[in-house]
């Protein structure tokens, strides 16, 4: 006895579900990353930055992960300010006009 084709119907769409959600998931990060692949097993490259921080702040994100994150951040700024995107990358041995004003360190904004 066969099984009726109306009861796998939702198990179809299901499945079709996962299909459209990892297809636009892959397509969104590709368009995020300007048609790059996500930065994985990043050398001592791209965790040259000191910095400190404190427990209090990991303990209310929930995860370490925000740590990763900044050392990443850090040569992505560098990126952005030698070539203009944030994962475009330049061979010149020089940088452009402009670089040694573009400092990365931030100002604090007033109190007063």
């Amino acid at each position: 006895m066969g099984v009726p084709f109306e009861a796998l119907l939702p198990y179809g769409i299901i499945v079709g579900m996962f299909g459209v959600t990892g297809v636009g998931l892959y397509a969104s990060k590709r368009f995020l990353n300007e048609g790059k692949k996500n930065r994985w097993n990043n050398d001592i490259w791209d965790r040259q930055s000191k910095f400190e921080f404190d427990r209090g702040d990991m303990e209310t994100t929930g995860s370490g992960n925000w740590l990763k994150l900044i050392f990443i951040r850090t040569v992505m700024e560098r990126d952005l300010r030698i070539t203009g995107t944030w994962r475009g990358q330049s061979s010149n041995p020089v940088a452009p006009k402009g670089f040694e004003v573009s400092s990365p360190w931030k100002l604090e904004k007033r109190i007063y």
